[in-house]
């Protein structure tokens, strides 16, 4: 479980890195995408600070610090439902690039419900339909903040 602790937190650090250096100064506009007092920029880039100090600190505890190597925590039958979880983020990503926040939302809502045992469809329909919107009405109307 070390090596794979120390694989993982190198990953996310390269991953936070990455996203850090190229995938936000060319992805997230500035005020030029419109003047909305703080930069766009500032909330990607606090988060993603944050997560990579975090896998650096693990990668530093696990190479020097904490040398005990325990059994995963996770069964491997989880991670076929983890690897499902990313496949759906993935199209969710995608559906709401192409078709907008309003098509996007009510899917993976939907799907997550369900992925987590849901079964009644009158509450997953309402769930996934109000949610969204009430979000999109939260960003878009009451904030003024375009979402895609």
């Amino acid at each position: 479980m070390r090596r794979a602790d120390i694989i993982s937190a190198a990953l996310l650090l390269a991953f936070g890195l990455l996203v850090i250096f190229v995938v936000i100064p060319i992805w997230v506009p500035g005020h030029e995408g419109g003047n909305y007092g703080l930069l766009a920029q500032d909330a990607p880039y606090l988060t993603m600070i944050v997560a990579t100090g975090l896998a650096l600190v693990f990668l530093v505890r696990r190479l020097f610090i904490d040398h005990s190597d325990e059994d995963a925590p996770i069964p491997k039958e989880s991670w076929g439902f983890l690897a499902l979880v990313a496949v759906v983020l993935i199209a969710t990503l995608f559906l709401m690039e192409f078709v907008g926040v309003l098509a996007g939302g009510p899917f993976v809502v939907a799907v997550m419900m369900y992925m987590m045992g849901e079964r009644r469809p009158l509450a997953i329909g309402v769930t996934a339909v109000v949610a969204p919107i009430a979000v999109w009405a939260f960003f878009w109307k009451l904030l003024e903040f375009p979402l895609p």
